[in-house]
């Protein structure tokens, strides 16, 4: 998102003797989804490290990102949970992908 002040606003600023301008701030995002490879009805079997409650697919990312330590996260579709984890599908030998009506997904971060 940019804030930019209009030409006019800058001539009218100049002119009424205003010498200072407003600072102008910029913001860039980063679509942290572009992070991870999703594999759907999969799961890292015994290598939760933390759980959260009550949290979307977008929470996880963002808490995932946050946490220099995360390298993956499990969701649970059923009842909105995932567990952080320091581990990947390589560091563990693979994906668990036989599970009662396939109630994960599993996040890898791509980078890390």
């Amino acid at each position: 998102m940019y804030k930019i002040l209009s030409v006019m606003a800058v001539v009218a600023l100049l002119i009424s003797g205003c010498s200072a301008l407003p600072k102008v701030e910029v913001v860039k995002t980063k679509n942290i989804s572009q992070n991870y490879q999703m594999t759907k009805n999969a799961a890292i079997s015994g290598y939760n490290d933390k759980q959260l409650k009550n949290v979307s697919v977008s929470s996880c990312m963002t808490a995932c990102e946050n946490a220099n330590w995360c390298k993956s996260f499990d969701y649970y579709k059923f009842s909105n949970k995932c567990d952080l984890s320091s581990k990947n599908a390589n560091d563990v030998g693979g994906l668990k992908t036989n599970y009662n009506k396939n109630p994960y997904d599993h996040y890898s971060h791509i980078t890390r």
